[in-house]
């Protein structure tokens, strides 16, 4: 069986990050923080947020940005539009949303609001635009209340 390579990884932690909130719950632990070692094709030495040698791999920034966007944000909603997951979350200054898809597609942000920044699922900030093209990946978007 063939695992995730690491950008699916960071996807995957991203969104079961978001998931996970959404559904109420209070803390997100990841197992494991570091490889158990080098062995690529061994699934069990490769769950880690870094390498053996101690090198982030992408999920390592996947949760740091998933922990920072999220952080003392209440879930408001989960909605599934076809392929496309959205997670909303309030904090007491504003709304983040998160949103990915398992289909390439595209979202229009006028329903958001007025959209204040966009961050990828590795903590870049992305342009404003009217729509964003929604993948695999994590994007968080922050909007006013």
């Amino acid at each position: 069986m063939d695992g995730l390579d690491p950008a699916q990884a960071a996807d995957f932690l991203a969104q079961t990050y978001s998931l996970a909130l959404a559904s109420g719950v209070k803390k997100v632990f990841w197992y494991n923080y570091r490889d158990a070692g080098p062995e690529r094709d061994m699934a069990e030495s490769n769950f880690g947020l870094v390498d053996f040698r101690g090198f982030p791999k992408p999920a390592y920034a996947a949760y740091a940005t998933s922990a920072t966007m999220l952080e003392f944000a209440e879930p408001v909603s989960f909605e599934q539009r076809g392929a496309t997951s959205i997670t909303t979350f309030s904090t007491e200054e504003f709304l983040v949303t998160a949103i990915w898809s398992s289909k390439e597609t595209t979202f229009g942000l006028a329903e958001l609001g007025d959209i204040g920044r966009i961050v990828d699922q590795y903590g870049a900030d992305q342009p404003l635009t009217e729509a964003i093209n929604v993948t695999p990946s994590v994007a968080y978007i922050v909007s006013d209340r």
